[in-house]
């Protein structure tokens, strides 16, 4: 006869549940001498205890039947880690409610008795051997009310009988041979034990022991990287979660669970921290989480790994997934699963996105983007020079200011609304910048007169100080307004003015015509096609127009009708629709351009005083009831020699007025004819408006 007796020496059953404190649950309890006629192959079972262990038992003195057969657990694919794991989780549970988290302590050990999970935690109640049943608080480590039967259940299967001393009292799980199915036994402990004993005699778990040890969270505390204490709304218990320098490992509540790899379905795509996480949900097997991803957002995996992050771990993660690819270009690796999370819900502070921002600029990194094929080109106009390419769910993390688009809008913006306040007024320009300018506003009523294009009104041009559209930018055209701004420097070259002026007709064609896209390489496609139609059919034209505009300075003050007058002005703007062909500055006729230009600037000036000449008055008469154009008309002053009007004799001036008001006296005005004297400052390089001269003008047409 085994140690360990029977009922007790007759006790009844009455008494058997009151020394067990079980009084309560009669229904559910038989005597195991209920066994000995009922099922005498159980009772033996009951009975048969191995030697190591009989000193241990006073008795065995009651039964509870599980109502699942031997091959259930292994049947839900439970092998004897995941009932170790169960053993473990509940001696923390029990350990950590009698002493707190930081005082809480299993112990983990193997004797000739088999491997040992011990605690000091409290008593094991009876409804944690039903299914269904359970005590755990919404905080503590078991949630489906199965895990202490399963593992008990798993190893009464392959008959080796997990035994459990606790207090007073002592369990074990055993399968009726006749049945199959299993039963508790509760019995009575031969002394009392201070807590919980669960004793496991499965060799592959004995062999195992320092891997379960490494089970444990708190054996492995040191690699914490950070501690994240929070509660869902439903649980009204903070906990902690941890990121932890142990790659590619889950742990949940302390628990190792397993590979985050594995749980992804991503084995090529470890993770590169390891995590201890408190509320994120898993399946019943605890082999998986409940979802990578869910709407229930603080269970799910994704959700609960980044809280864990904090300015430290963000760093870390940063230093280890940032690789460069080529000079001035980095790349986030979504090699790693952390590098593929999609932060667009996940809970990413103010704090997370400080770090990730003083991380890119120690390491030099001036911008984040995903990938695309727009992104040299937006690199190119935002000026960045060193640039980290990012998942696109990544993204989140870096702070706004410092993403490509951002600072490719608000630079773009900048410059669209300080390169208007770095103009170069016209007033204050060089013959040689408003030749180029002319050049190119001539330039571009050609483009729009071979591109046939009606919809689209000519951008207005404007030249800006050198540097004023911003680093390494010589044109710039903002849809917004239809206009186009280009550097000063770039007039030095004509090839490098025409080519500006063409780049940027065609970022004007379309709002969305960007660098480096397709639309923008179509429309400058157009542009070239344009060009070339215009030098087949009106080459001699252009060529005239051209060295009119850039060599000569196309006309200097000539163009200064707009401020001149409003009449003039009008005058000039309504016969342009029966123009045939492009205007020049002046606003001539294309085909009257080679005569003015020998007029105006031709053989005889350059003969008569070694140069430009000193001072011209123009006439443009124009009767729109009798003349189909104007008809201008030069006067030479003959003032001489060619002085900087800032700097010339007191007297010289005076006479200059007087030969212009002698010269008008006597040229025949009319109320249909225009007047305009210009003087050559030789030091701007520029003809200025004599202002007497013009404000003459207008009082004589306010005269009638």
């Amino acid at each position: 006869m085994d140690a360990a007796m029977s009922g007790a020496g007759g006790d009844s059953k009455r008494e058997l549940l009151a020394r067990h404190g079980l009084e309560g649950y009669s229904a559910l309890l038989e005597t195991v001498d209920h066994y000995m006629y009922e099922d005498p192959a159980l009772y033996r079972a009951i009975l048969d205890d191995p030697p190591a262990l009989q000193g241990q038992i006073k008795s065995w003195d009651l039964a509870l039947t599980t109502g699942a057969r031997s091959d259930y657990a292994r049947g839900r694919g439970w092998n004897w880690w995941m009932a170790v794991r169960e053993l473990v989780q509940n001696a923390l549970d029990a350990s950590e409610e009698a002493y707190g988290r930081e005082g809480m302590n299993v112990d983990i050990f193997t004797d000739d008795l088999g491997l040992h999970v011990r605690n000091r935690g409290p008593r094991l109640p009876i409804v944690a051997w039903m299914f269904g049943g359970s005590t755990k608080q919404c905080w503590e480590r078991g949630q489906f009310g199965e895990g202490l039967k399963m593992a008990a259940i798993y190893y009464a299967g392959i008959g080796r009988p997990l035994y459990i001393f606790n207090m007073s009292d002592v369990y074990k799980a055993i399968a009726s041979p006749t049945s199959g199915v299993v039963y508790v036994l509760i019995g009575t402990a031969a002394r009392a034990f201070e807590g919980t004993d669960a004793i496991v005699r499965d060799p592959e778990a004995i062999a195992n022991v320092e891997m379960i040890r490494a089970s444990i969270f708190t054996n492995i505390r040191s690699t914490a990287l950070s501690e994240v204490v929070w509660n869902p709304p439903e649980c009204p218990h903070p906990e902690p979660s941890f990121a932890i320098d142990v790659p590619d490992s889950l742990y949940v509540r302390d628990i190792y669970v397993n590979r985050i790899s594995d749980i992804t379905g991503r084995p090529e795509r470890p993770s590169i921290l390891g995590y201890n996480l408190w509320w994120v949900e898993l399946d019943p097997n605890r082999t998986t989480v409940a979802a990578v991803r869910s709407q229930k957002w603080a269970q799910y995996l994704d959700w609960n790994v980044v809280l864990t992050w904090t300015p430290a771990v963000v760093r870390t993660l940063l230093n280890r997934l940032v690789k460069p690819v080529s000079p001035g270009t980095y790349r986030l690796s979504d090699e790693y699963y952390e590098g593929g999370i999609w932060l667009g819900g996940a809970p990413v502070t103010p704090e997370m996105i400080k770090a990730a921002g003083e991380w890119l600029r120690q390491h030099g990194i001036e911008a984040v983007t995903p990938p695309g094929p727009n992104v040299e080109g937006l690199r190119y106009l935002a000026h960045v020079r060193t640039l980290l390419l990012v998942p696109p769910g990544f993204l989140k993390l870096f702070p706004e200011n410092m993403r490509l688009d951002h600072l490719y809008a608000e630079r773009h913006v900048k410059n669209a609304l300080e390169a208007p306040k770095m103009a170069i007024p016209e007033s204050a320009m060089t013959l040689r910048q408003r030749g180029a300018l002319n050049a190119v506003r001539g330039y571009y009523l050609f483009l729009a007169s071979s591109a046939g294009v009606k919809a689209m009104p000519v951008p207005a041009v404007f030249l800006v100080m050198s540097g004023g559209l911003g680093r390494g930018t010589v044109g710039m055209c903002n849809n917004a307004t239809h206009t186009v701004m280009i550097d000063v420097d770039v007039i030095e070259s004509l090839p490098d003015l025409m080519g500006t002026a063409a780049h940027e007709f065609a970022h004007c064609m379309s709002a969305t015509a960007h660098d480096v896209t397709s639309e923008f390489e179509a429309n400058l496609t157009k542009v070239a096609g344009y060009m070339a139609q215009i030098v087949a059919s009106e080459g001699q034209n252009v060529r005239l127009f051209l060295d009119a505009s850039y060599k000569y300075g196309g006309g200097g003050r000539i163009v200064e009708y707009r401020r001149l007058s409003d009449w003039a002005y009008d005058v000039l703007d309504s016969i342009k629709p029966a123009m045939t062909g492009v205007l020049t500055a002046a606003g001539f006729l294309r085909d009257e351009q080679a005569s003015i230009l020998n007029e105006f600037f031709g053989s005889f000036y350059l003969s008569l005083s070694g140069g430009l000449p000193s001072a011209v008055v123009m006439k443009i008469h124009y009767n729109p009831k009798w003349d189909s154009k104007p008809v201008i008309t030069f006067f030479d002053t003959h003032i001489d020699p060619v002085v900087s009007l800032d700097i010339m004799p007191s007297d010289w001036e005076p006479e200059a007025q007087a030969e212009a008001k002698h010269l008008m006296k006597n040229m025949g005005r009319s109320e249909y004819d225009l007047v305009v004297v210009l003087m050559y400052d030789p030091v701007r390089d520029e003809y200025r408006v004599m202002a007497d001269t013009v404000d003459d003008y207008r009082r004589g047409v306010a005269s009638g």
